[in-house]
């Protein structure tokens, strides 16, 4: 049998000064012995003057006190330890925090502070340091919660028209007092209106016991406030005041089963005011089995004017219109001279179910007959309303629009002769 020698060998370097060099985050260290390649196993084997730890690219943080709880104005331990970074920063969800929100030691290694936690709960203490070893930054954060046992308690949040808590109608033009308390909060709320009331969206009250607001209301509004506390917890509370109907629109009620969609307005839709918005397009949406009523002012020069109707090509699905002209909200029977005169009433049955109606208007004060046949007579300066909805056949309570929600309106206020 022939014999075979296996030869093992161990190859060394003498040293001397040589440095071994991570070249993945270029830490160094010089060469204290002889390194040495195992050529079995391919290690090097290297005595160094310092211990070394490669670290794949990132900066190591974490962030950790000395109790997740505490009372009010306790003062804690908040320490944090960290590795490979440079400009570590503290912050708080809680703005300024004595002895934290600062910069902090940024060498290796675990460091601690003495902080007060305040009075209001959770806080968060954040770490950020950028990466000494390459791009970005690293972040940790510890939430201190409070010690006692009694249930968090919920905003209370109440929105009170003229007095009463509900809503209410007013006659146009009429100025109305909003009051409203907020207790149990502490942080801003959020208040909202349709149409945009800017004054009343600009109020961000946290707490108070009561506050009056007053503004005159043109068209259908409604007004909210959304309040959320620290504790994540939230209330809200909103009025709806609508225009009260004259006594000759108690016989011209608005379809059975339908209800008025708020939140548009003739300027907000157009951009022009009605009788000034030649060739400007309106493009929205209105809820199944509700309607739109625009409130208007009847130019008080003389106007030959047409809404003319689409159907919307984008954003909604298209539906049939039946449209009106009149003194009174969601009037689709025009057809007495307190509402409306003339042919005040398109789409429908009038068009056979029209899916582009025309509606033409005139505020001559002496209209011929073919201007009673063919448009809506208006009278100058008076308030009328420009009411839209998807049902083609009177009563006009049976929708047409096809979409589980919502279908689209499309016209364009155009000049007539």
């Amino acid at each position: 049998m022939k014999k075979t020698t296996l030869l093992l060998l161990a190859f060394s370097l003498n040293a001397y000064s040589a440095k071994v060099i991570f070249t993945n985050n270029n830490e160094e260290a010089d060469i204290t012995g002889n390194a040495s390649i195992d050529i079995q196993t391919g290690d090097v084997l290297v005595e160094t003057s310092a211990p070394k730890l490669i670290v794949g690219g990132n900066a190591i943080l974490s962030v950790f006190p000395n109790t997740y709880q505490a009372n009010d104005n306790q003062i804690i331990s908040m320490s944090y330890t960290v590795a490979h970074g440079e400009n570590c920063v503290g912050t708080t969800n809680r703005g300024s925090v004595s002895n934290w929100t600062m910069p902090l030691n940024s060498s290796d290694g675990t460091h601690s502070n003495s902080v007060n936690v305040g009075s209001t709960f959770p806080i968060d203490f954040t770490v950020t340091c950028d990466n000494k070893l390459g791009a970005g930054t690293v972040t940790d954060t510890a939430r201190i919660v409070e010690t006692s046992g009694s249930p968090a308690v919920a905003p209370s949040v109440t929105l009170r028209v003229n007095g009463s808590a509900s809503n209410t109608s007013v006659t146009a033009g009429s100025s109305v007092a909003l009051t409203y308390s907020i207790t149990n909060n502490d942080l801003p709320c959020t208040f909202t209106s349709t149409p945009v009331n800017s004054s009343w969206n600009a109020l961000n009250s946290s707490s108070s016991s009561t506050v009056n607001f007053n503004t005159v209301i043109s068209t259908s509004s409604t007004f909210g406030i959304s309040c959320t506390n620290s504790d994540g917890l939230t209330d809200s509370d909103s009025r709806i005041i609508s225009i009260t109907s004259s006594a000759a629109c108690q016989s011209h009620p608005p379809p059975a089963g339908t209800s008025e969609q708020f939140g548009q307005t003739y300027v907000g839709v157009t951009g022009q005011q009605f009788g000034d918005a030649t060739s400007s397009s309106a493009n929205f949406s209105i809820d199944k089995n509700k309607y739109v009523a625009l409130q208007v002012t009847a130019p008080t020069s003389l106007y030959l004017r047409k809404n003319s109707f689409e159907q919307p090509t984008a954003n909604f699905t298209p539906a049939s219109y039946t449209v009106s002209l009149s003194k009174c909200p969601g009037d689709f029977n025009v057809s007495s001279n307190d509402v409306g005169r003339g042919r005040c009433v398109v789409g429908g049955q009038q068009a056979g179910g029209s899916t582009t109606p025309v509606l033409r208007w005139t505020t001559k004060t002496n209209p011929t007959s073919t201007d009673l046949a063919l448009k809506c007579v208006l009278d100058p300066g008076d308030t009328y309303y420009l009411n839209i909805i998807h049902a083609t056949t009177p009563p006009y309570s049976q929708t047409v629009c096809s979409d589980s929600t919502k279908c689209g309106v499309l016209f364009t206020e155009l000049i007539d002769n």
